[in-house]
């Protein structure tokens, strides 16, 4: 059955969110966007799982643009927000693209426009990689779709390429997470385009949590979806909090995934850093999931969080010192021809740790009052510091 935009679509009755939700977000969202921005390299195992692809996890992510504005009736323009667009630039599928820009130049022969718009078409992809648009929905709505639609047409129409009197602009892979499903949710979804020259459609993948093990998110590495993985215990939340033998097994769940993380940062696959904004998002998403499970919250918890975060926030900074000071007397090395050469290292040494800590107070890793002590000064003189550096790029007047 045909149905218009505004009324309910076949997404309806699927866990509807809450309108609250819906219109202000989640902390899940959050959790989503900093993953995908401060540890990016996570998603390119989901890409290989989602879209098949063969990343290998050397490959570059760079992000696009994450404000659009949206035309409206009435000539107004809606703003919107979204980080989740990127494109991943080498690999295995990057060069399957490379080959079809040599295939096409072999066969062009200088016969015709047809030709030559193939061959220009392969050679942009070899060069400018894959774009993607990758999504997280904590259940399906109504209007999950025309989102979707509205963002992947935008972000095609940003990166569009205007040659002469043609206009090409290029749909990225799309695809959206779901953390919660039911039967009913779709294994894919599908977005038509009826044009006068004929009807195109493409897909939108989807990946929900519930569908996978620990077992699977390991041997995949999977990494990204462990802050998540709480949500196929949402069911079990009321019976873990009056049965401590329940809660049991579910704190022996995560540490196993505690331990893991340990094995792979032990063995070089992932970094401290990593390890532990993986801790800290599980955190917050079971803080957000399980608000009125107190024993669910702290008994995860127990195993992600404290002292053992405390101590490799130590390490982190101890190693981000290190790597200021390096920092700092090549650069010191540098200055100090000017200035005398043990007066420029000294103030390379201090720029180099002070931008180390305001990087690491960014990130949340570490408090201000924690940097400006191990800065030596005042946390008022340290954020004026860092106001500096975001401003002209140094620390040191």
């Amino acid at each position: 059955m045909n149905e218009k935009l505004d009324k309910p679509s076949a997404l309806d009755g699927l866990n509807p969110e809450p309108a609250k939700e819906r219109a202000f977000g989640t902390p899940y969202d959050d959790v989503f966007r900093t993953l995908l921005n401060d540890c990016s390299e996570l998603v390119l195992p989901v890409l290989n799982e989602i879209f098949g692809e063969h990343y290998s996890g050397t490959e570059r992510i760079v992000f696009s643009g994450n404000e659009h504005y949206l035309n409206r009736q009435g000539g107004k323009e809606e703003r919107r927000i979204t980080d989740s667009a990127f494109t991943v630039i080498g690999g295995e599928s990057t060069f399957e693209d490379g080959e079809r820009f040599e295939d096409a130049r072999r066969t062009a022969d200088g016969g015709g426009t047809e030709a030559e718009a193939a061959l220009q078409d392969a050679g942009s992809a070899a060069v400018l990689g894959k774009k993607y648009l990758f999504e997280c929905q904590s259940t399906a709505d109504s209007s999950l779709l025309i989102r979707i639609f509205e963002y992947a047409a935008q972000i095609a129409l940003d990166d569009g390429e205007l040659t002469g009197n043609r206009l090409k602009v290029t749909i990225p892979h799309s695809a959206v997470l779901f953390l919660r499903s039911t039967g009913k949710t779709p294994e894919e979804m599908r977005i038509e385009l009826a044009t006068p020259g004929g009807t195109v459609e493409f897909p939108v993948r989807v990946m929900k949590i519930r569908d996978y093990t620990l077992e699977e998110i390991f041997s995949k590495k999977l990494l990204f979806l462990i802050p998540f993985y709480i949500f196929t215990h949402e069911k079990r939340f009321r019976m873990y909090e009056q049965d401590s033998e329940k809660l049991e097994q579910l704190k022996r769940e995560y540490v196993r995934i505690a331990k893991h993380l340990e094995t792979m940062e032990e063995n070089g696959e992932i970094s401290v850093y990593t390890k532990r904004t993986l801790a800290e998002m599980t955190d917050r998403v079971t803080e957000g999931i399980a608000a009125k499970y107190a024993n669910v919250r702290e008994g995860v918890k127990s195993v992600m969080g404290g002292k053992i975060l405390e101590y490799e926030a130590k390490i982190i900074l101890r190693r981000g010192i290190e790597e200021g000071r390096e920092r700092g007397r090549e650069e010191g090395r540098q200055e100090g021809r000017k200035e005398g050469r043990q007066e420029g290292i000294a103030a390379g040494k201090k720029e180099g740790i002070l931008i180390t800590l305001s990087d690491l107070v960014r990130k949340q890793m570490l408090t201000v009052a924690d940097a400006a002590k191990q800065a030596g000064m005042s946390e008022e003189a340290f954020l004026a510091q860092m106001r500096r550096h975001e401003k002209t790029g140094s620390v040191l007047p």
